[in-house]
């Protein structure tokens, strides 16, 4: 068996973790801070490479396996120190070993599968000869890191790709992903940074499924794909610069030609909802930009509720005014109007918030106190089918206190008609429209001082 260590470089620079130093007094009462150890983190490949042959000569399987290792280095004013297992050096030391100990095992699962395909090879090409037919080609089967990413917060995520042919009409492809915290040596899922579990995945769901109509995908799928896509159970993570990327399965929600459903969800659909670690590992290395799109989005989400549907409302808890069926309001816990306006006063302007939470001419209020507790009515209007798909960019002021989202958002000559040949709804493009929302920085993020539907 053949073996060769590749370097990969998991970020930019290594994540550094810096152990306190301690302070010594001098003769004259200052005191001199010491020097501190810096630890790195980085990603090193084991490459291992085995070939199978017949007895005759003939190749049968040819195995090319790159597996993950984590390494550490310390340095101490710039120069490498050896480890001298001190309480510094221990905790670190056991943060490596355990995401080793987790390759030890990936490595003896894909050892072993090779083994296994290596006994059918052998099987087959006997019974090839046997039955007077040539040997077609020789099994594959390969695993590579395609990708290793760190944010200076200490998570490391590792996403490698598979490939195995063991005869048949096609090759099969797989993935596995790892997502790894440097600060406390353990494996993590979506699930350990969110501050609600349910909330977090149906944001990532409902961008994955917009993703997947806006791309006209699902005709590739079987016609049950959403309730996979919702589930999340059959689909790997891994985090990178862009995001997070969701893969799922190959024969999970389509055939063979579908290959391996990958979506990737960009931070600023879902870093309001990550928890306190989230948050320590992933928010404050986001840019600006991604930010306050973020800040946005919420600011989307908080504007639909007054013109375009209703929050969430628990239907089984009802009261009628003026006419009106209202429902309680099941939606972040906020149980009053005045904890409603606190929150909408995070993203809007004060007029802006004014103006969302007065009522009608005619009195009607979307939202209103029944007895102390917030309740609202069922209402919701549907989008303009005359608006399409919006890309947004953030333009900040020099000193990045203020600026203004701007939205380009395709407009259609009419409503969808049905094209009969296809089955499916086309429209005719008629333009753009461009929509600026102006923000300013706020200890909250950004709070915009004009908002309004773009769709």
């Amino acid at each position: 068996m053949k073996r060769l260590l590749c370097i990969v470089i998991a970020a930019a620079a290594a994540f550094m973790l810096t152990a306190c130093g301690s302070a010594a007094p001098e003769a004259d009462g200052d005191t001199v801070q010491t020097a501190e150890t810096e630890y790195g983190f980085q990603v090193v490949t084991e490459v291992i490479s085995e070939e199978v042959k017949a007895d005759d000569g003939t190749v049968l399987l040819n195995g090319s396996y790159e597996l993950p290792r984590l390494t550490l280095t310390a340095t101490l004013d710039g120069e490498e120190v050896e480890l001298v297992e001190s309480e510094a050096d221990a905790q670190k030391l056991a943060v490596r070993d355990a995401f080793n100990a987790e390759m030890e095992k990936y490595r003896q699962t894909v050892l072993s599968f090779f083994r296994e395909i290596s006994g059918w090879a052998k099987d087959l090409y006997e019974v090839s000869l046997a039955d007077g037919f040539a040997w077609h080609s020789a099994f594959a089967d390969e695993v590579k890191v395609e990708k290793t990413y760190q944010t200076p917060g200490g998570l490391l995520s590792v996403y490698a790709t598979g490939y195995s042919y063991t005869g048949g009409a096609h090759p099969n492809g797989s993935f596995k992903t790892w997502n790894f915290d440097l600060n406390t040596g353990e494996f993590i899922g979506y699930e350990d940074i969110a501050a609600d579990e349910d909330e977090f995945r149906a944001a990532v769901v409902a961008n994955i499924l917009e993703q997947i109509c806006e791309q006209g995908l699902s005709e590739y799928y079987y016609d049950d794909y959403d309730s996979y896509v919702r589930d999340l159970a059959y689909a790997s993570v891994y985090f990178d610069e862009n995001g997070m990327t969701v893969l799922f399965e190959e024969y999970t929600m389509g055939p063979h030609s579908a290959g391996i459903p990958t979506f990737t969800v960009p931070y600023e659909y879902f870093i309001h909802l990550l928890n306190e670690r989230g948050e320590t590992l992933i928010l404050p290395y986001l840019p600006q930009e991604t930010l306050v799109l973020a800040d946005f989005y919420e600011a989307q989400e908080l504007w639909s509720y007054f013109d375009l549907v209703t929050m969430p409302l628990d239907y089984e808890k009802s009261a009628e005014v003026d006419g009106y069926v209202y429902n309680r309001v099941n939606y972040r816990e906020i149980s009053t109007m005045a904890e409603l306006r606190a929150l909408l006063l995070t993203r809007f302007d004060e007029p802006v918030v004014d103006d969302l939470l007065a009522p009608e001419e005619n009195g009607f209020a979307h939202y209103r106190d029944i007895d102390g507790v917030l309740y609202g009515v069922d209402a919701a209007r549907g989008s303009d089918l005359t608006r399409g798909e919006a890309t947004y960019a953030v333009e900040l002021d020099a000193d990045g206190n203020a600026g203004k989202v701007i939205a380009t958002v395709e407009e259609y000559a009419g409503e969808p008609t049905l094209n009969e040949e296809t089955g499916r709804y086309e429209q005719t493009a008629a333009g753009y429209v461009t929509v600026e929302f102006p923000f300013v920085q706020t200890e909250n993020g950004a709070r915009f001082t004009h908002f309004e539907s773009i769709r």
